[in-house]
């Protein structure tokens, strides 16, 4: 009950943010699709739920909203002026010092969310740096990036290259294994998407 009021907390904050600088329709499919990536690449390996994980994927993209919202002017400068061949989160960091999802990590340790929703966040694009290995972390790094590769068609970067190798290993993840995950997920999404419709 507490994680479904997460989630749709979440679908009211993708809601109520963004204004007119962003297409919020697109950051909220990829939020569910890095939710739905990360329980089910979790639940592959270990026989814990990957509900919490499926909530870290919904909140995943909350710092651009909150970056949007504090300096609007800043903000689109990271996110909508991307170098050729620069990823967003490289863009991000170029710009800011710091990546959309480390401010959102930071800004749902700050709300005193539970630690096992927030540091997969933080750590979402370098979940190598956790000590010991962090099995959500790496989930969600990948399913971000998976994500990324079903919605984002830009010719010029190759989402699911730019997946970690140490993740791959530590998830006993093939290519095989991430093209049935990507199946499996655009196959369940329009019906996620209309229970946690914006």
């Amino acid at each position: 009950l507490y994680e479904l009021a997460l989630a749709t907390s979440a679908a009211a904050i993708i809601r109520a943010a963004g204004g007119g600088y962003l297409e919020l329709k697109t950051l909220w499919q990829h939020s569910v699709y890095t939710g739905m990536l990360a329980k089910s690449i979790f639940e592959k390996n270990t026989v814990l739920s990957g509900e919490s994980l499926f909530v870290s994927g919904l909140l995943s993209n909350v710092g651009t909203l909150a970056v949007v919202q504090y300096s609007p002017e800043i903000a689109m400068n990271a996110i909508a002026n991307e170098s050729k061949g620069q990823y967003s989160w490289q863009r991000e960091i170029e710009v800011l010092g710091f990546s959309m999802v480390e401010a959102g990590g930071a800004l749902l340790q700050h709300w005193q969310l539970p630690e096992d929703i927030y540091i997969p966040i933080q750590y979402l694009h370098r979940p190598d740096e956790v000590t010991p290995p962090c099995l959500p972390c790496h989930a969600l790094h990948t399913a971000n990036r998976l994500a990324s590769e079903i919605l984002y068609t830009d010719k010029q970067l190759v989402f699911r290259g730019s997946i970690g190798s140490t993740s791959l290993n530590t998830l006993h993840c093939t290519q095989e294994d991430l093209d049935f995950l990507v199946e499996q997920a655009i196959d369940k999404a329009p019906e996620m998407m209309t229970i946690f419709t914006l």
